[in-house]
């Protein structure tokens, strides 16, 4: 197998693991944002809501897919930059959107999540550890 087609499938195993832990975590499983942000080093571009609950975590960046797929009050972790990504956290309820790998972030899409009540986070970790970290906190 080369090197692109390990990587295909190291994120295939990524995303079906970041799917189930979103769909099967229990309901008495639920952390607060603020808490996380303050226990994983966020970064915090815009936090109207820090005490919203959170119930399971999503990761993609393909944004139709993440506006059917990501569940209500769940962390959504991308690299995406663009403004649409606060449109999309906006539609599908997350608790947040965290960026990842310190993807740089015009002022427009943090001004935007201000104005729309999106809480948006920072973090220089790559999507797969920050969601490994994640899925440790909220256990």
């Amino acid at each position: 197998m080369d090197k692109k087609q390990q990587v295909e499938q190291l994120t295939g195993y990524m995303a079906n693991f970041v799917s189930y832990i979103g769909k099967v975590l229990p309901d008495d499983i639920i952390a607060k944002l603020d808490e996380l942000a303050e226990k994983l080093e966020l970064r915090i571009l815009s936090m109207p809501d820090p005490e919203r609950e959170i119930s399971g975590a999503y990761a993609g960046d393909l944004l139709s897919w993440v506006m059917g797929r990501a569940k209500e009050d769940s962390v959504w972790a991308t690299i995406m930059t663009n403004v649409n990504v606060i449109a999309v956290a906006s539609l599908a309820d997350t608790a947040a959107t965290v960026i990842c790998e310190d993807s740089e972030i015009p002022d427009e899409v943090i001004t935007t999540a201000k104005e729309k009540s999106v809480n948006l986070l920072s973090t220089p970790l790559p999507i797969y550890e920050f969601c490994v970290a994640l899925s440790a906190l909220i256990k």
